[in-house]
């Protein structure tokens, strides 16, 4: 009997294992060179059906973004790694792959299962070609640039083990707008992708879901943005998950650890919607519960009606040099709940580089607001990490018209 076991990978690392060079002068240097399988009786090529085999497929997901319009990367292959250190080559795509593609969830990286030998798998890598490119809202296209540091390949840590007649599902699940940094050179727009990964087994994660309405006039909230967050020891919130409504003003977040403790937060767009954001009572998922349900209805936000709107914005110093990058977070104060008072995350974005590094949130209704940030470095031999390095400041908007408040970072 073939069971199927889910293990998603999440963030924007899986995208970032290629071997382009870095710069901003049109130069590409592919220098990774992909995995052989193997040929003694190593995982990926079993020599006899006798030989106890499992199975693994790959798949690409990747969470929306309005800011682009497409992410295009050129796939060359992907590894696996035993844990005896022998690398063997699960796939050889050789082609293009659009992100953003509405219909790259349901279509597998890897075309056919890869048959391997039956144990236990510790490393993941991905190579990419040349040819990686962004499309902008605006329909201009860009070279994707990638760190040298990640010219051979980007590793991702892996628990895998493969059974007996049974096949391993991967989702490579790609958050953008964290990865994505904008770089200024000699006026020139250069992008490069920062890669982040988290892994999490789908057979121990539960789901949320639910619709979104507007309260006064019971209408459904199409294509608008919502966080599931969570907070950590010190109690800084962080964002698990992202997605948006459908049509129908239908949401869904899956693939949520088990024991831990959510929040829903909406966040209606600024310029379409005239809604207050959101944020939900906390809702905890385990085993017992894998699944719970949430109908939202958002009220009118006043501010946003009379335009009274104002702007959080500043710089990150020092700079982050090229082989990393500056995540800034948006917090603001949200009740969520009886007697529940907290800090959410309502905006995020990598900080843009034009010789100082700056960071701007605008169209913002009255509130209290404050900034976190982490720094994210990429090292020599293909990983990729945030630095556990967060700053934080806080400051109020009234309805002065425009109001803009800078809040400076000091790393």
């Amino acid at each position: 009997m073939r069971i199927t076991r889910l293990i998603h990978v999440t963030g924007c690392a899986a995208l970032l294992a290629g071997s382009i060079g870095m710069g901003c002068d049109g130069s590409t240097a592919n220098t990774g060179t992909p995995g052989t399988p193997g040929t003694d009786g190593t995982p990926g090529t079993p020599t006899d059906v006798a030989q106890t085999t499992g199975y693994m497929l790959m798949h690409t997901t990747s969470r929306t973004n309005a800011d682009y319009k497409a992410v295009n990367v050129n796939v060359l292959s992907v590894d696996v790694q035993t844990d005896a250190g022998a690398w063997i080559t699960v796939a050889t795509p050789k082609r293009i792959i659009n992100l953003l593609d509405l219909d790259v969830e349901a279509r597998a990286l890897i075309d056919v299962q890869a048959a391997l030998r039956v144990g236990h798998y510790n490393k993941l890598r991905l190579h990419l070609g040349d040819g990686c490119t962004v499309v902008l809202g605006d329909g201009t296209s860009h070279e994707l640039r990638i760190p040298t540091e990640l010219r051979a390949g980007l590793l991702v840590d892996v628990d895998l083990n493969v059974k007996a007649d049974a096949t391993l599902d991967l989702f490579l699940n790609f958050d953008l707008t964290s990865c994505i940094q904008l770089v200024m050179q000699d006026k020139v727009p250069c992008y490069y992708l920062r890669p982040i990964v988290d892994v999490v087994d789908q057979a121990l994660t539960g789901e949320i879901s639910g619709t979104l309405r507007a309260k006064l006039t019971g209408q459904v909230q199409a294509n608008v943005e919502l966080f599931a967050e969570m907070f950590d020891e010190l109690g800084r919130p962080h964002i698990v998950a992202t997605t948006r409504t459908d049509l129908q003003g239908h949401y869904k977040f899956d693939s949520l650890p088990f024991g831990k403790r959510y929040h829903i937060v909406c966040v209606p767009s600024r310029f379409d919607k005239l809604l207050k954001t959101y944020a939900s009572v906390e809702l905890e998922l385990d085993a017992s519960v894998p699944s719970r349900s949430l109908d939202i209805d958002l009220e009118l936000d006043l501010d946003l009606n009379l335009n009274l709107l104002g702007t959080v914005q500043g710089k990150v110093t020092p700079v982050v040099s090229l082989d990393g990058c500056d995540k800034v977070d948006l917090v603001a104060q949200l009740s969520c709940g009886a007697g529940c008072n907290k800090w959410f995350v309502v905006a995020s974005a990598a900080a843009w580089v034009d010789g100082d590094e700056g960071y701007s949130f605008k169209a913002l209704s009255r509130g209290h607001y404050g900034i976190q940030s982490r720094r994210g470095r990429c090292v020599a031999g293909g990983t990729c990490s945030w630095s556990p390095v967060w700053v934080g400041g806080t400051a109020d908007i009234d309805l002065s018209l425009n109001l803009s408040i800078i809040l400076g970072i000091n790393l």
